[in-house]
């Protein structure tokens, strides 16, 4: 797929990076040229140019871009005209960075097709992370239910899937990611986890370094974690 990232902060950078890390093709621009100098090697293509001017913008490739991503969130004015811009040239999906409910309100009466608040979503999913023992990482289905991705509990250690019996605690087993020691660029030996490749069944052994993912309430998985 083909991304526009407009800005190049924290956000916008790191996305940037990591769709281009992806193998997607990535244009992303900047009026900083320190930024645009300093990703360079990192995004498949990099432009200092005005996120609010609408005459530079229309130089790019616009009709190839699937997805357009507006990550500015410090100067409200460019991201609007920014949003406007992408709009008015039609392209195919917009996404943009809101930063207050105001920030949003602009933005849905712009018609932007997805808003996204990266500060809250972080500070949300750490928050899961220090209310439930070792949680690595969580995603939000609704208002009540979640996957989690956390170490197994010690008191489960050893044990098979058919003995832990997650349905008793109502939350539903996904899978499993076990420790692999890999090198990392200076050569030292780390250790990563990975999902696991062997077929799991009923009678497969979890241990505690397992990083398992589970899905269910709130409630039953800080029940679960926290025994």
């Amino acid at each position: 797929m083909k991304f526009l990232i407009l800005g190049l902060g924290n956000f916008g950078s790191s996305l940037a990076i990591e769709l281009t890390d992806m193998g997607h093709e990535v244009i992303a621009i900047d009026s900083d040229m320190h930024k645009v100098e300093k990703f360079k090697n990192d995004i498949s293509s990099t432009i200092c140019m005005d996120c609010d001017d609408a005459l530079a913008i229309r130089t790019l490739p616009i009709d190839e871009i699937d997805i357009a991503i507006v990550c500015i969130g410090r100067n409200f004015g460019v991201s609007i005209m920014a949003t406007s811009i992408m709009k008015q040239l039609n392209v195919k999906k917009i996404i943009s960075r809101a930063t207050s409910q105001l920030h949003e309100a602009v933005l849905q009466a712009i018609g932007v097709d997805d808003i996204v608040f990266p500060e809250q979503e972080t500070a949300m999913r750490l928050s899961k992370r220090l209310q439930i023992n070792n949680v690595f990482d969580s995603y939000q289905a609704d208002e009540t239910h979640f996957i989690l991705k956390s170490y197994l509990p010690k008191k489960f250690n050893k044990l098979t899937i058919n003995d832990i019996n997650f349905e008793k605690y109502n939350i539903t087993f996904l899978s499993v990611l076990r420790v692999v020691e890999i090198e990392n660029i200076f050569g030292e030996k780390v250790k990563k986890h990975f999902v696991n490749k062997e077929k799991l069944d009923r009678n497969s052994v979890l241990k505690t370094d397992d990083i398992i993912m589970v899905y269910g309430e709130k409630r039953d998985l800080f029940h679960f974690f926290n025994l």
